[in-house]
């Protein structure tokens, strides 16, 4: 009889016995010829392994995928091989998620990631009152489900030293920056920090020093594109977090949701005669170059470039392409959340309401269309707009206008040469079930966008986690992201297949 495994994620292969008989409290060691010692200790810890005794775990680096691994488990002898060291933690993980205690059954599991890049948000000034300990245990978490980036968002609770009026009474200390990012790659996860440079900056702009680089006199949300005080201002905040994330390869640059581009005198003049489109590239090209310069790869939210398609034209190509859509719950959806021009356009086919194709609907796309959703339309391409359609037309998918492909833009920015990550949500622009966060929008929102992005062949999945809730609505976002982004297998046939 083969067991039931109930890991998150779920290993894509394995046959194991029901019969629980490996005992690790029997007397187990483990060694591996070449694997470091830190990998070592990792097995005897959590395991509760012990050096010289009778029965072996044998670690083993082959030819497998990098993060791949192979587990074979007999009675007196479990060998595990892995393509890296870090995959060899994977096995380990699995090992604590198969066990019953220290028992395990007899058998095999063969496992590799659908996805290079499964990350998560660790959103610390959302977590506000989270501490250390805490934020540490959540990074446990991550490593443990499989995640291997974290992308981190500080906000106030950074330990700004230029502009230290703007810390949050709880923001974190130097050292523990400096602990909660150790302590990831310990894990082997990158970390990725996201600082806000353009936009969502009313945490720092509201200083009256720096009133004077906001775009809108009174309103302290974005800084002024044109003014050079901005860019060295800019200069300074990303100095100050590479100070802290010194082994970072990659560095998130914000830029989203931009929506006073050309308020101020000057600007306005640049986007009589250039655009918005040259307004915005100017200078986020600077500071994509500035990342460049100190050897890591700029990271760029999408929805302005979306907005406004002139960018492709103007945008630095070393950027990578951060394509968040919160609304799509499979892999054709009836609705559209369309950027374009100065506001989000939300369209459907009216006959998705009045009874023609609503019993089509799933609940999740229901829900969503009942929640966000603001009056279907007759023409949904008229509804879009010419220019619209020329732009992304071909890229909604062969049953347009009743469905639309789910992140259809996927493409469309990789056919103009950027690499792109897609960033679903599991904690954000948020509805509610029973006065909880909405989890089936949310486990659906992430699992498509995995499955779309390993379609599409792009970089990667950042589950996003950025609303304000309370810090226990936290952990099954991470569960949800590592399941989907590790991949499911073909055997899960609970899971309802859209297709």
């Amino acid at each position: 009889m083969n067991s039931k495994l109930h890991n998150i994620p779920m290993p894509k292969r394995y046959s194991l016995s029901a019969n629980l008989a490996i005992n690790l409290t029997d007397g187990w060691s483990v060694s591996g010829e070449g694997v470091s010692e830190p990998v070592i200790k990792e097995y005897e810890s959590y395991l509760k392994l012990r050096e010289n005794a009778t029965k072996h775990i044998n670690l083993e680096l082959t030819e497998r995928p990098e993060e791949g691994y192979r587990i074979d488990l007999q009675e007196d002898k479990i060998t595990v091989q892995g393509g890296s060291e870090q995959a060899l933690r994977y096995a380990l993980y699995t090992l604590l998620d198969t066990s019953k205690g220290l028992k395990l059954p007899t058998g095999y599991i063969e496992d590799e990631p659908l996805l290079q890049m499964r990350g998560y948000q660790l959103n610390v000034h959302t977590l506000e009152k989270m501490n250390i300990q805490e934020l540490l245990l959540m990074v446990r978490w991550a490593a443990e489900a499989k995640l291997n980036t974290l992308l981190i968002e500080y906000g106030t609770r950074f330990p700004y030293e230029k502009y230290p009026n703007v810390r949050s009474p709880f923001a974190l200390s130097r050292e523990e920056v400096n602990l909660l990012v150790s302590t990831a790659e310990s894990y082997g996860m990158q970390v990725i920090p996201l600082v806000q440079t353009f936009g969502h900056l009313d945490h720092i702009l509201k200083e009256p020093a720096l009133a004077s680089i906001r775009e809108i006199h009174n309103s302290p949300s974005q800084l002024c594109p044109r003014n050079p005080a901005s860019l060295s201002y800019i200069k300074g905040m990303i100095d100050e977090y590479c100070a802290l994330h010194p082994n970072s390869k990659y560095f998130h640059l914000g830029g989203d949701e931009t929506r006073q581009l050309g308020q101020c005198p000057e600007c306005s003049a640049f986007v009589r005669k250039y655009g918005i489109a040259r307004l915005y590239s100017d200078l986020m090209n600077e500071v994509i170059d500035y990342i460049c310069e100190k050897g890591m790869t700029p990271l760029i939210y999408d929805d302005m470039l979306c907005a406004h398609p002139e960018t492709m034209e103007y945008l630095d190509k070393r950027a990578v392409i951060v394509y968040w859509d919160y609304w799509c719950t499979a892999p054709q959806v009836p609705h559209l959340i369309a950027r374009y021009g100065d506001a989000p356009v939300y369209t459907y086919d009216k006959r998705w309401e009045d009874g023609t194709w609503t019993p089509e609907a799933t609940d999740v796309a229901r829900w969503v269309l009942d929640v966000f959703g603001e009056g279907g339309c007759a023409d949904v391409e008229a509804s879009l707009g010419e220019e619209f359609m020329r732009e992304y037309g071909s890229y909604l998918g062969d049953q347009f206008p009743k469905y639309f492909r789910a992140f259809p833009y996927l493409e469309y920015y990789m056919d103009h040469g950027f690499k792109v990550i897609g960033m679903p949500t599991s904690l954000g622009n948020t509805d509610n079930y029973l006065g909880m966060p909405n989890q089936a929008r949310f486990a659906a929102n992430v699992r498509v966008c995995c499955e779309r992005v390993a379609e599409a062949g792009a970089m990667g999945v950042i589950t996003s986690a950025w609303h304000f809730f309370p810090s226990p609505a936290y952990p099954l976002g991470i569960s949800t992201a590592a399941h989907y982004s590790w991949g499911l297998a073909d055997y899960a046939s609970s899971v309802p297949d859209w297709r």
